[in-house]
């Protein structure tokens, strides 16, 4: 099992004196491991700690790429595209790429021109752009980054956190377009201008590594070397970051082996399950079945034992449709964080009609019982009897 966790083409820390190791032992200044599907953080080191981004920058901008624009739409350069400052895709001005190509220049060339072009595209000026760089890190759960580029060229009030970074990623990467151009070793794009420009190929030598998906380098003098690293095993995607390290790549190998090697992912409840009854008031059932509304896992230390979730329900009153959200499913991990899956109501339970009216329904019937109950036992005349005379 070691063997294939190991990441070839590096000197990395020996699998087997990780084993049980308390921390991977890395040099970046900050660093973080994060799985991809809960946003379980299993390792960090000064994460919250905001540092200069460099190119990793360019995740955001891809993602606001992928979700502004369609793959086939038209991305013209502006004008002053060739005042951006180590313009690597080496665009002029007005030249026409489409917004899919311009997704691996992004992401393979790492054009700083580039991120300029989709900012004025989208934005209309890269100040717009960062605003919305801004807004969508936030609502992605970054909680100390601004955003002043879309490159990462440096600016000294640039920064985000390798925290943020990899909840940042870890959205990034649940787009298709994003994911694909991120794990690409090389593309060939077409455009409108410099024929002899459209190859890229990636200089990310963490692609070669098995189970790689990228996601993204960076370096200024500034911000030292950066890399953005996504990587699955065994179908469990983990993300990292490290930033201002000393050897990037081996620190994120080392990250990565750390992670597989001491800890496995525990399933505690599959997307559909049955997980609880649940009473219903007001309805013309007195309970619903509840079902996981998602699969929920949750990485621990191998040989730990297991957590069991708890269940949280709302105050549930009928009508109740399918679907609808009635409760959460809980795991509280070891440094006090949660996941959770929410419960989902298994079938539709309509409002009965007491609930619906009232009581009047319920006094109109026994009034109208007791009248024909009157009725019955009211005295009743005898007929009179004619008398004939002879």
């Amino acid at each position: 099992m070691l063997a294939a966790l190991t990441c070839l083409l590096v000197v990395a820390v020996p699998q087997s004196s990780l084993v049980g190791m308390s921390a991977p032992p890395i040099k970046s200044l900050s660093a973080i491991i994060m799985d991809a599907e809960t946003g379980q953080v299993l390792w960090a080191k000064d994460e919250h700690v905001q540092r200069f981004p460099a190119s990793t920058t360019k995740i955001m901008t891809a993602l606001l790429l992928a979700e502004g624009t369609k793959p086939d739409d038209v991305i013209r350069a502006p004008q002053n595209v060739q005042d951006v400052k180590e313009a690597s895709l080496n665009l002029r001005p007005g030249e026409r790429v489409s917004s899919k190509d311009m997704m691996y220049a992004l992401l393979i060339r790492s054009g700083n021109d580039a991120a300029y072009t989709v900012a004025v595209h989208i934005a209309g000026s890269q100040a717009m752009f960062s605003e919305m760089m801004n807004q969508r890190a936030r609502s992605a759960g970054a909680k100390n980054t601004r955003f002043n580029n879309p490159h990462g060229l440096n600016d000294p009030i640039h920064l985000t956190t390798a925290y943020d970074l990899a909840v940042m990623t870890r959205e990034a990467l649940k787009n298709e377009r994003v994911k694909q151009a991120a794990s690409a070793k090389t593309a060939t794009i077409q455009r409108s201008i410099n024929q002899q420009d459209k190859v890229l190929n990636s200089k990310n030598r963490f692609l070669e590594i098995p189970g790689s998906e990228g996601v993204k380098t960076g370096y200024t003098r500034p911000a030292g070397h950066c890399f953005v690293g996504a990587k699955t095993h065994n179908g469990w995607r983990l993300i990292t970051v490290v930033l201002k390290s000393e050897d990037w790549l081996k620190d994120t190998c080392t990250l990565f082996d750390w992670a597989f090697v001491n800890f496995e992912r525990k399933q505690v409840g599959a997307r559909g399950e049955s997980v609880v009854h649940a009473s219903v008031a007001g309805g013309v059932q007195q309970q619903v079945a509840g079902r996981l509304g998602r699969n929920l896992s949750f990485a621990q230390q191998r040989g730990r034992a297991g957590r069991d979730p708890n269940i949280i329900l709302e105050p549930i009153r009928a009508p109740v449709s399918e679907g609808q959200t009635i409760g959460r499913y809980v795991v509280e991990l070891d440094d006090g964080s949660k996941i959770e899956a929410p419960i989902l109501a298994a079938s539709t339970v309509a409002e009965s009609v007491a609930a619906r009216f009232g009581s009047w329904p319920l006094l109109l019937g026994a009034a109208v019982a007791a009248l024909l109950t009157l009725y019955a036992r009211r005295p009743r005349k005898r007929p009179t009897r004619s008398v004939r005379h002879a």
